[in-house]
């Protein structure tokens, strides 16, 4: 059944309910289907494919029909036999049609252009990659931010529920004559401040689920929220080395960069054949009908073939002003595919380190909350002994919720930046999708 709804999805057939909690892979496929932005990102890609065509036309024949039909008004004055000027009316209606047709057998120009088509094509396809990525990991940050907003609600709602009770029980304590108006009056500052971050906390809830929703285009009132269980399996490859390799090889960006020089430098060499000749073939066939005064209601007939040869021999320094301007836009590209692999290095590098810290600080802030908890509990007992104050409580129940909040904002950010690393490497496709989406479990509403 859920891999029936995902095809449907996939399909744009339907759209996610409260039935069925949409998760990680089921808001891809939702993307993907009927996204405004993924489908604006695969038009613009199936545009620039054209671009194989409009080059290889520069190196196919050209075929050109003409026609022209006229009304000819005129008169004739001449002298006759005898001297005398004689005028004679010599209007008539005259007509041709030219059929023509160019083969390029020697263009270089031609051949850089249909080169630079196929090139164009190729960019097409590399920045449509570069969209894809970022659209993923768009949708992640938006998925995982609406997540995060729906648990830190719960976590809010739960803290102020705690501060209700330290409130009630500082009340108790001082009607019954036990306690301070100090432990009343803290216990409510606490409360009043933790409700604050409650509605702090609805706010950004709705503030996500409204990005989550204009990026799909449908409704989100449900999502799959984090399992308890969160292993952190290592990379593979398992080297930064290796990372590195894979993003200058199939980095998106780096591919489109690189196919960018490659425009450039057939744009260089378009401009350099601007002192070359062409060569060409043309054949062509006319017919008309009292196309001069001397063929006046007579038909002709006749084709023709040759070769055209063209060469510029001056055109007021266009063509050098031309090739100076592309050789400069040539070296342009070549310094930003050296920016681009700069930065993707260096993107590369922090996502891979940051996966690494992040294994050590998940643990780290697995055992905080676990000390947290328990510190709650030994100064609840202190309290009740006499060893502890009701600041001391609230003091631990706060550190309590800041390691929570924390750890959820830990692991947050652990599974982004692994599909950050994926992304950045040209890697990221539905197997990750599938890893990230086996941490969530059950759903959770965004209604507030």
């Amino acid at each position: 059944m859920r891999q029936l709804a995902g095809t449907l999805l996939m399909l744009g057939l339907i759209v996610p309910t409260h039935a069925l909690a949409l998760n990680l892979n089921d808001a891809w496929k939702t993307l993907q289907a009927q996204g405004p932005r993924y489908q604006a990102a695969i038009h613009e890609r199936e545009a620039t494919q054209e671009e194989r065509a409009i080059g290889r036309a520069n190196l196919l024949p050209t075929v050109t029909l003409s026609a022209q039909a006229n009304r000819n008004d005129g008169s004739l004055t001449q002298p006759d036999i005898s001297g005398q000027e004689v005028r004679s009316d010599i209007d008539h209606n005259s007509w041709s049609a030219t059929a023509q047709l160019r083969q390029p057998l020697y263009d270089p120009q031609g051949m850089a252009g249909y080169r630079q088509g196929q090139h164009r094509a190729d960019e097409g396809l590399a920045v449509f990659d570069s969209r894809h990525q970022e659209l993923a990991i768009l949708l992640a940050e938006r998925y995982l931010d609406a997540l995060l907003a729906r648990e830190s609600l719960a976590l809010s709602e739960r803290k102020l529920d705690a501060f209700d009770q330290q409130l009630r029980a500082a009340e108790r304590r001082f009607d019954t004559g036990e306690g301070t108006i100090i432990d009343v009056d803290q216990a409510r500052a606490s409360r009043d401040l933790t409700q604050a971050e409650l509605l702090e906390a609805e706010n950004q809830l709705r503030l996500s689920r409204y990005q989550l929703q204009e990026l799909l285009a449908a409704p989100v009132p449900d999502i799959a929220t984090l399992s308890e269980a969160f292993p952190t399996p290592g990379l593979t490859p398992t080297t930064l080395e290796a990372w590195l390799a894979l993003a200058r090889r199939d980095s998106p960006n780096v591919v489109a960069r690189r196919v960018g020089l490659l425009i450039a430098e057939e744009e260089t060499r378009i401009a350099r054949a601007g002192r070359l000749p062409t060569l060409g073939l043309v054949l062509g066939y006319t017919t008309n009908e009292s196309s001069s005064l001397t063929t006046v209601d007579q038909q002709q007939q006749y084709g023709w073939i040759g070769l055209e040869l063209n060469l510029t021999l001056y055109s007021g320094g266009m063509t050098s002003a031309r090739i100076r301007q592309s050789d400069q836009r040539r070296e342009g590209a070549y310094q930003v595919l050296g920016a681009t692999q700069q930065e993707i290095a260096t993107l590369t590098a922090r996502e891979f380190h940051n996966i690494q810290s992040s294994q050590a600080r998940l643990r780290a802030l697995e055992l905080a909350v676990a000390s947290s908890e328990r510190a709650v509990e030994s100064t609840r007992r202190g309290f009740q002994a006499g060893s502890s104050t009701n600041l001391d409580i609230l003091n631990e129940e706060e550190n309590l919720f800041t390691a929570r909040r924390d750890l959820l904002q830990a692991r947050i950010d652990y599974l982004l930046s692994r599909m950050r690393l994926a992304a950045v490497a040209g890697e990221l496709d539905d197997d990750e999708f599938e890893f990230v989406n086996g941490y969530l479990g059950e759903s959770a509403t965004l209604d507030v």
